[in-house]
Parts: structure tokens; sequence; C-alpha cells
């Protein structure tokens, strides 16, 4: 009896251990203070039951002498020559190839890679990856080779906070094996929680009028006024600002809209930019009265009741972040974020309106309330547009009237967006930011000059995945470059293509006049009727393809894959393939030819029909 019970335990301390619920993981934590001392422990943690692993170090135990916390588990790390790379939470992936030292901090190095709660390594055939989910607005990570050496640790700025630490560090490990070790394992993982958990809701599952339309649409942005940016005068006043370019009236957006018509695009949400007084970036938080030399609020209302009855969305852009000292809402710096110290935030750009400063999200969201209704009033619906919020981190704000940290920020941020979507039916941004990912339907561009750069960070390369997590979930236009796609190197178009995005077209994109345009120098413009034909027949031709492909919108991608040197297959779950031939030679797919830099749609087979149609 005693040996049966033997054999017993012995077998469930087999099955434990293969579950790997007694397993255990070693972290080193270093804790930087703010006199200069560096501290470093080690801590071993075991395994959840499922595997996974949580690292928690407690609020009350972070003091306020403290500057930064590392943490470091030793499965983190990766030799040079071992097969796999490190994922980053930008969708950048670097091979362990690299030949000399090297480190990286993605939101050190660019404010506009604000992407993810998410970074991993995979390692062979198996991989691993962090979700911090406590003091998440707080963290960053560092990818480093050192020695042969690959890590990849996450950090917490505690001492750039103006606020006690308001919640536990707390990341998860979660471990994949075969086919899920790979960064469309992750993705998918991702995806899954966010889902399970109701942070996010799939398209099909919050489709409203207004998001199936633009599902099924282009986005046509048109900048209408600004004044010169770089800007001359850096604090302005009503006296000394600079006078409005105005390049589309509201009688010549509802002539080029006429053309659209008589071209035959049918889909296309429009979007006006520099509506507002003084044009694009002219007053904010200051909207109203509506531009004058457009033609006034009784033209833009004129306006969009025509582009509605044509058949098209209007809607316009605004701005939640940013305000200038020119607005008449300034009142003496009154809703700007402040700093710890009292000292107001000053952002580090000049544009239209000159300098910028952080506004404060709860200030924001009064103005929010103030100006939307009176917006909808014009007649605007569809998917309206909230400059920068979902690109850059939640500010936060030390001012006694109104303060807020990051996570109080990012739920009002959120408020802001789904007043947005009460008023119009939906809401758009600039960036992939994943703090406003639950209330977002639509972002501007979610990888910010990455197609510009001859090479990137630490040998990597960008892959979509930001698309495999989002697309069915969020629509987007995946590159800065691939504005106007249909202008551009063809190298840009089949990128977009690859990422699954729905094409963004814009009007006077490239208006700085010092030509460092972030969308590409390349434009759509209005200044002859030659000028118009070429702009309505580069939109056309993007309409034209994405009627073939709008139906994927909705769709989950499942993986993305290099099955050949530049060839790539995106992979969708209701079983649509599309194979791009990035090289400049014929490739050959299951029989059919795809020329060069070119791309093929494979078709679900009928049994995926079937499965579909059922599930």
């Amino acid at each position: 009896m005693k040996t049966c019970s033997k054999l017993l335990i012995g077998g469930v301390l087999v099955i434990l251990s293969a579950l790997n619920i007694f397993a255990a993981e070693t972290f080193l934590i270093t804790t930087k203070y703010k006199d200069g001392r560096t501290v470093s422990t080690k801590q071993t943690i075991e395994n959840n039951a499922d595997g996974s692993i949580t690292f928690r170090f407690p609020k009350e135990k972070i003091s306020a002498d403290i500057d930064i916390i590392e943490v470091l588990p030793d499965f983190a790390k990766a030799k040079v020559g071992d097969e796999g790379y490190v994922v980053l939470p930008t969708s950048i992936i670097i091979p362990y190839t690299a030949q000399k030292d090297f480190s990286h901090t993605p939101w050190s190095t660019n404010k506009n890679e604000w992407h993810l709660p998410i970074s991993g390594m995979k390692i062979a055939d198996t991989a691993y990856y962090s979700r911090v989910d406590g003091l998440k607005f707080e963290h960053n990570i560092t990818v480093s080779i050192s020695k042969g050496v690959y890590t990849l640790k996450t950090f917490f700025r505690i001492g750039q906070m103006g606020f006690k630490p308001y919640e536990d560090i707390v990341i998860n490990y979660f471990f994949l094996k075969g086919d899920n070790a790979n960064y469309s394992g992750i993705a998918r993982d991702y995806r899954k929680y966010l889902l399970e958990n109701k942070i996010c809701k799939s398209i099909k599952d919050r489709l409203t009028p207004e998001l199936d339309y633009a599902s099924k649409s282009i986005e046509l942005r048109i900048r209408q006024a600004w004044k010169p940016v770089p800007t001359p005068v850096e604090e302005q006043t009503p006296e000394n600002e600079p006078p409005v370019k105005v390049k589309m009236t509201f009688d010549k957006v509802a002539d080029f809209i006429r053309e659209m018509k008589a071209a035959g695009i049918e889909n296309a949400q429009i979007c006006l930019v520099g509506w507002n007084h003084k044009g694009h970036d002219g007053r904010w938080p200051t909207a109203f009265p509506v531009e004058p030399s457009l033609g006034g609020e009784k033209k833009l209302m004129e306006l969009v009741a025509y582009a509605k009855m044509q058949g098209y969305a209007i809607v316009c852009h605004t701005n939640s972040t940013d305000i200038y000292s020119v607005s008449s809402d300034w009142k003496n710096g009154a809703p700007v974020a402040k700093k710890p110290d009292g000292s107001i935030q000053k952002n580090a750009a000049c544009w239209g309106g000159g300098r910028m400063y952080n506004l404060c999200p709860i200030a924001a969201f009064e103005f929010a309330k103030r100006d939307f209704p009176r917006i909808k009033q014009i007649g605007f619906r569809g998917l309206h547009y909230i400059d920068v919020i979902s690109i850059i981190p939640p500010h936060e704000c030390s001012d006694p009237n109104h303060p807020c940290n990051r996570k109080e920020s990012t739920a009002c941020l959120n408020e802001i967006m789904q007043y947005a979507k009460d008023n119009f039916g939906g809401v758009a941004s600039e960036g992939p930011a994943y703090h406003v990912a639950q209330t977002l339907d639509y972002a501007l561009y979610t990888h910010f000059g990455l197609l510009s750069k001859k090479s990137l960070v630490m040998g990597g390369k960008v892959v979509p995945f930001w698309q495999i997590i989002f697309n069915g979930i969020i629509l987007n236009n995946p590159f800065t470059e691939s504005t106007n796609y249909t202008i551009k190197d063809k190298a840009v178009g089949l990128k977009f293509i690859e990422f699954g995005g729905r094409p963004a077209f814009y009007l006077y994109s490239a208006f700085l006049s010092n030509k460092q345009n972030w969308m590409g120098n390349s434009d759509l413009t209005c200044e002859s009727p030659e000028d118009i034909a070429r702009s309505i027949a580069a939109i056309k031709k993007g309409v034209d393809e994405f009627n073939k492909l709008s139906h994927l919108q909705k769709e989950f991608i499942h993986s993305h894959e290099e099955i050949a040197p530049n060839v790539t297959s995106t992979n969708y779950e209701n079983g649509t393939k599309i194979i791009c031939n990035h090289t400049m030679q014929d490739y050959t797919y299951n029989s059919q030819t795809i020329k060069p830099q070119s791309y093929i749609v494979i078709a679900p087979t009928f049994w995926e029909k079937i499965r579909n149609a059922i599930f």
C-alpha cells in the first residue's frame, strides 16, 4: 500500500513537473537611486499553474528616492548566432546577428513609437513574451547586445513620475512552443487576451453604420488652410501671428467632391483639416469661429450637406492634446498640464500656432464637451478625427486644480474618444498606441518613418506584428509613407498591401516649408485642372484596388511569414492569403506566377468558406 502511494505521488510529481507548476525562474532586479546608487538583487519566482510567471513589485516598496527599477529575467537572453529574434513593441524584430555591442530603447529615441505593452524573444522552437499589466504607463524596454549576449529588460521611470506610484509593478511572462513560438503566435495570444478580457471588441462585434462604411472606404484628408510651419513666430498673439495660407475653400472642396463622383469614386470618408479658426493647428483648443477665409460656417454646413448627398461620409480634424498661447482658451496657462514643480509642460515642437504646450486631459475633456456638440450640429458624421491622442504617451498633470496621473489621464482620454463616438458615430486618431485601443476605430498610420530608413536599428526589420493583433479590431494605414501610396514607389504600395492597410489619401500632406514632411514630399494637390485630374486618378486607383480587398478589414490576420527571400505571405483567419513578391524577378507560388513587386490573392478554399459560414 505504501509502495502504491509512493508510485502515485511520484507520478503526480512527474505530471506537475511537466506542467511547469514547480518550475521557477530567477530575476535580476536593479534599482537605481536619485543619488547615483545602484543596488541589484536576485529573486526566484515560481511558475503559475498555466506555466506563466508573474513578477510583482509592490507599490509600498517603491520609495521616493528611487529613480529607475529594471527587471531582467534569466530567460530573456540569447546568444549571437541563435535562431530567432527579439520582438519589439514597435513591430520590429531583431535577429541575433550583431557584430558589435549596442542597445536600443524605443521610446527614448522617438516619441512616435508608443505602441504596445508587450515584447519578447524567440529562440529556436520556443518563445516568450512579457505583458506589463501594472504601472504600464511608466514602463519602457531596452534590448542590448554585449559580449555576444542579447538581453531584453523592462524598466520603470519612477523618478519621472509626478505622483507616488499608484499601483504595483506587474509583469506577466508567457511561454510559447512549436508553431506558436514566433511573432505571429505572440500577437495572436495578446489579441486573445484583449478580446477575452473585453478590453477590445472586434469590428464585427461593435459594427455601426459609420464603422461599416469606413471599413469599405478610403480615407481622404484635405488640408484646407494653415499658417507657416516651421513658424517664424514662436509665441503668437492675434497681432503678430502669421497670415493663413488658404488652399481649399469650402467651395473648392465641393468642386473636388463633384470631380470624385464623376470619376466613379463611390466610397470615401472625407476629413477636413484646417477648417477651424486660423487653419490647421491655428489656435487649439479654440476651434470656433469656422475660418472665415474658407467661407465661414454657413459655407461649411453647405459643403457637409453636399458631401452627404453624394454618398460620402464627412468628418473633421480636432485636437485634444495641445494648446497654444495665442488661443483664447489659454487663460494664463490654466488648462496646461503642469510639472511637479508647478511649471507648465512645454512641448518640444512648434507648429502653425507657435510653441505647443501639453493640454491637461481633464481640461481637454471639458473643451470636448463644449465643442463636440456644436461641431456635430454642422452635420459631420463618421469616424471623427482627434489629432495626436493615439501616438504619444498620456500626459500627467500636477496642477492641483486638475491633477491626474497617467492612469487617470488614460481614462480621461478614452472618455474623450468615447464622447466623440457618441457624437459622430466613430473615432480616429494618428497612431497605434495601446492606451486608447479600447476606443480607437482607425489609426492614420501605425509605423512612423520606417520605410524611409535605409536600415533599422540593430539589423531589424518591420513585420505586421501590430496588424496581427489589431486587424479586424482597428482600421489602419500601416505607414506614414504609404499615405498617397498610389503615387509612391511600387515597393511602398506592396508593403501597404502586405500589411493589410486601409488607404489614406491626403490633399496637401506635404505642407512643411522645410520639406521635412513625414508623409513624404510627393503630394496630391489642386493647383490646376491638371493637378486635380492627377489627384482624382491617384485616389481612384486606390479605391479600385481597395474594393477588391476591403472585406479583409473585418478579418483577423492569423500569421505572417517570409516564405522565400523577400517573398511574404499574410494569412487571414478566414483562409485568404496575400502573397507579396518584393523581389525584381518572377516568383512562382502553387503554379501561379507573381510578377516582380506585385502580389496575388489566394481565396479561401471551399471547406474554409463552409467553416466561416458556420462559425
